[in-house]
């Protein structure tokens, strides 16, 4: 092999190792709650050399290396949502099937306001190696993602839904795999299977042809023709889940569909001297007592 051969090869494992990707996080979603999920992965990628371009409603006040803040904030309408729901009333009612689908589709109807945003628009011209979006309770920003062109991961802040199992591929057979909204246990009888196969595919059908259907006609307002964003969903490199099988149980999968259940819980730090006295003198006292 000669001498500009080895040096070739070493000049391109260099530049390999030391470029990293431009990755785009699109979070549409405003909710506080579901970009505390994001925010470790983004904080982690940015730190170990590649290029984080997060358009959100949580931009960053601090300055953060290789981290570029896209704002969809507006002070006066369209802030970061807080409390959108009361958990006290879940000690008298139970889950609901259809509370909660009117509950996500209500908050559906607040993407409208992206597109007329050119912070988002904007990211449609732009060059990205990955993008990374929510998978929640709308498919109408895979329009965008559609137009970007790069490869594409979709990442659901909880257990997965009916329809975005059936967009992963894995199993949603509902004798054994309860809906998320229901309290059905996962031994079930007869009449609670029976429920839990209406409530499955029945929410399946109602994304599919009320959601998905407005979706479609508002993404191509702005964007022109698209695929069926049903297909861009079906289309997802990987689906990362914020869940685990030791708390939902278990149910086959597609390789693709990751579960990444903990990514929020950080390294205990060591704990503080003074506290660590007051323990000391606490197990004293009780040994002398």
């Amino acid at each position: 092999m000669s001498t500009c051969m080895r040096l070739g090869f070493v000049l391109i494992f260099v530049f390999g190792w030391s470029t990293g990707a431009e990755i785009l996080a699109l979070l549409p979603f405003r909710g506080t709650s579901h970009f505390l999920v994001f925010e470790p992965l983004l904080d982690e990628l940015s730190r170990r050399g590649h290029h984080v371009t997060v358009a959100s409603y949580f931009p960053k006040t601090e300055p953060f290396p290789n981290y570029t803040a896209v704002s969809f904030v507006d002070e006066k309408n369209h802030r970061p949502l807080k409390g959108f729901f009361d958990f006290k009333q879940f000690k008298s009612v139970r889950p609901s099937v259809l509370t909660n689908m009117r509950l996500i589709y209500d908050l559906e109807a607040e993407y409208d306001r992206l597109f007329t945003l050119p912070e988002f628009m904007d990211l449609q011209h732009r060059k990205f190696d990955l993008v990374i979006t929510e998978y929640f309770n709308s498919d109408v920003h895979f329009g965008l993602v559609y137009k970007i062109g790069a490869p594409y991961i979709l990442l659901s802040t909880c257990q997965h839904f009916p329809w975005q199992s059936y967009a992963a591929g894995d199993s949603i057979d509902p004798s054994y795999i309860s809906h998320p909204f229901s309290a059905h246990p996962v031994k079930k009888n007869f009449l609670e299977r029976l429920q839990n196969t209406v409530e499955v595919f029945g929410t399946v059908a109602v994304y599919d042809q009320l959601f998905r259907r407005n979706e479609q006609i508002l993404a191509e307002k702005y964007l022109g023709p698209l695929p069926k964003l049903r297909d861009i969903a079906n289309n997802a490199s990987v689906y990362m889940i914020h869940s685990h099988f030791s708390i939902h149980g278990l149910k086959p999968t597609m390789p693709n569909s990751v579960q990444i259940g903990g990514i929020t819980v950080k390294p205990p730090k060591p704990l503080p001297q003074v506290f660590l006295n007051f323990q000391l003198k606490i197990a004293y006292r009780t040994f002398k007592s």
